[in-house]
């Protein structure tokens, strides 16, 4: 099965998704100035055993945004509002990067929504990048100032991302943090967040860097799907 639907929020904005498979749900969040056909390697295997919504974000994709601010927050609203019109009371979460960060918002406001949590390479302050994505996404933000496109998106990677660490605590859901052995999100960050929510595995993949769901997506399926799949 597959499906295009687009979701029209109370401020105007359309939220483009798309839905594939059947069975339990699974949330797929892509990260900043992507779109959910960074997929498209993970959809195949995942629809086997879940019914996947791959969101575009507010401003990414084919989604827009009528609002004058852009943040996490708002971001983790649209997916319960998706969530509502589609009657799903509990989905998994699978966020990459930002959509991690959008993952953190929806298992600390929305705890009742989770079920199983996938972070992957997200981050909650600005400090738990490494200098030179630090200094990369600075510069992206004066090209996007310049050129007056994608400012927005581009301010979500300078600025922490509006959850406290104690916030973390809370978190019920099952929980994966993954981090590639040469991400852009430091390895100690990750194992913070990991060590801040309750009984959150840790894995560091090893020879892999950001992009782990890309350069390796056999092997990066095989590790989302044991998490989901095993008890």
């Amino acid at each position: 099965m597959h499906e295009e639907k687009c979701l029209k929020m109370v401020d105007g904005t359309e939220i483009f998704y798309e839905i594939f498979g059947s069975g339990f749900p699974l949330i797929l969040l892509h990260g900043n100035g992507q779109s959910g056909d960074i997929f498209h390697a993970q959809v195949p295997s995942f629809q086997r055993f879940f019914k996947c919504f791959v969101i575009d974000s507010r401003n990414h994709g084919r989604s827009n945004n009528r609002s004058r601010y852009l943040d996490f927050a708002m971001m983790a609203r649209d997916v319960i509002a998706i969530m509502d019109a589609q009657k799903i009371d509990r989905a998994h979460i699978l966020g990459f990067s930002d959509g991690a960060n959008i993952a953190m918002f929806l298992a600390t406001r929305y705890p009742n929504r989770v079920g199983k949590l996938i972070l992957n390479a997200g981050n909650l302050t600005v400090d738990g990048m490494t200098w030179l994505s630090r200094v990369t996404s600075r510069l992206e933000v004066i090209l996007a100032r310049f050129f007056k496109r994608n400012l927005s998106i581009k301010k979500l990677l300078v600025h922490d991302i509006g959850l406290e660490k104690a916030e973390l605590t809370e978190i019920l859901s099952p929980t994966l943090v993954l981090v590639g052995q040469f991400d852009l999100i430091k390895r100690q960050h990750s194992q913070e967040i990991a060590t801040l929510i309750p009984h959150a595995r840790f894995l560091v993949e090893k020879g892999v860097g950001h992009l782990f769901y890309k350069r390796q997506p056999v092997r990066y399926n095989q590790v989302i799907l044991g998490f989901l799949l095993g008890e």
